[in-house]
């Protein structure tokens, strides 16, 4: 014990360097058998792709051997006379205007394009694309400085400004079209009175045909199949409840739904049992039940046929019908036979329509002009899911082009 407290020191430093000199080693070992690991990594080592596209001079197609392939797709048209006439003629000492077709890239004569309006045609017999006339060249009546659709032209007589693209979208004389639908239409921007008819801004927002809150669950007779001891089996639909659905009974000439919180407190009820129509078939022998109970709207008088187990739906199919004006967006609820109007008597004119016809499968609905206009009085469109002043607007851009002057593209 006198040994260990006089040299106590000595021998926790002899510890700590055995510790060390072991930690030491066992550093050495997993650094060599990580080195072996990298070693076997490396046996299976594959060389990675290129990180670039190989190509083939020889190939037929390569873009390398435009020299070789000149004879079989040669850049010029071969020499022909161009009014046909000429057997013996020469361009060796006239310059001529030459162009690159900006579809098969070879030069064509200048003059296949177009100078303004029209469609040219590249003379190659395997390209033959339609060219159109370079910018330069489009006649100074068609410049659209802003890019609006509407020419620098028309909108300095107009008053409107050449370089402010915002000005085709401002309604100048208030009467719910745009200066670019005015154009577009070829009426006056600045008079209220000279514009498109309404019928050309009305679309279609929605055709529906309602369904009704109740169904016919079942008609029992007493002792005699007569309408007068009818009993009938009423289900109720009560949205947003705990029991969606609701059985009532009602006789003949009796009113409904009589069910609690359907109705507002002393308001009559809504329908009426007007008929029950007894019928009964059989099938595979045995009799079913196929009666008709007919209930009338009171609101505007309407009969409903009710079969047992079906669904009711309005008797009328309802459209609504958008009108979207610069500053104004009009809805109307329309039924067939329906009568609606819009515009001021003063100021703008009053069209009129009468809706003729309600597709529910196309989507359309009919209306006849009962206006003023001579031009369209009697006369039927149909208002489709986009607006006809919208499908002119569109075939209108289709058939247009860019016409800011920019720098020619021809080459001498």
């Amino acid at each position: 014990m006198g040994f260990l407290k006089k040299h106590y020191e000595k021998i926790l430093l002899a510890v700590l360097l055995t510790v060390f000199i072991c930690l030491l080693a066992f550093q050495l070992v997993l650094w060599r058998q990580n080195e072996l690991i990298q070693v076997e990594k490396m046996k299976g080592f594959r060389e990675p792709p290129p990180n670039y596209q190989q190509q083939k001079f020889e190939d037929a197609a390569s873009p390398f051997r435009a020299l070789e392939t000149l004879p079989e797709k040669p850049l010029w048209r071969v020499a022909m006379s161009r009014d046909g006439n000429q057997r013996l003629f020469t361009d060796l000492m006239v310059p001529y205007t030459m162009a690159l077709c900006p579809y098969c890239n070879r030069v064509i004569p200048a003059n296949s394009f177009p100078a303004g309006e029209g469609v040219g045609e590249c003379p190659f017999p395997d390209c033959k694309k339609n060219l159109r006339a370079p910018y330069n060249l489009t006649q100074e009546k068609d410049l659209d400085t802003d890019g609006d659709g509407i020419p620098d032209k028309e909108e300095i007589r107009m008053g409107l400004n050449p370089k402010d693209g915002s000005d085709a979208a401002v309604d100048s004389d208030d009467d719910g079209f745009s200066n670019y639908e005015e154009f577009v239409s070829k009426t006056d921007m600045r008079n209220a009175k000279s514009r498109p008819p309404y019928h050309e801004k009305l679309f279609v927002r929605s055709i529906i045909r309602a369904k009704l809150p109740f169904r016919l669950k079942n008609v029992s007779f007493t002792d005699k199949r007569v309408k007068e001891n009818a009993q009938i089996q009423l289900e109720i639909e009560r949205p947003r409840r705990q029991v969606r659905f609701q059985t009532i009974f009602v006789r003949l000439n009796e009113g409904f739904p009589k069910a609690a919180g359907l109705n507002q407190r002393n308001a009559p009820p809504p329908y009426k049992v007007i008929d029950v129509i007894p019928k009964f078939t059989k099938e595979n022998g045995f009799e079913v039940n196929a009666s008709q109970v007919v209930v009338q709207k009171r609101s505007n008088g309407e009969k409903i046929v009710l079969d047992i187990g079906k669904d009711v739906f309005e008797p009328k199919i309802k459209a609504v019908l958008a009108l979207n004006l610069v500053n104004d967006l009009k809805e109307y609820e329309v039924y067939v036979g329906s009568k609606f109007q819009n515009g001021i008597e003063m100021k703008t004119g009053v069209d009129r329509y009468e809706v003729v016809d309600i597709d529910q499968q196309k989507n359309t609905v009919t209306v006849k002009y009962t206006g003023d206009n001579p031009n369209y009085r009697d006369k039927t469109f149909v208002i489709e899911k986009h607006s006809i002043l919208q499908r002119k607007i569109d075939a209108a851009r289709k058939n247009a082009r860019p016409r800011r002057p920019k720098k020619a593209t021809t080459n001498n």
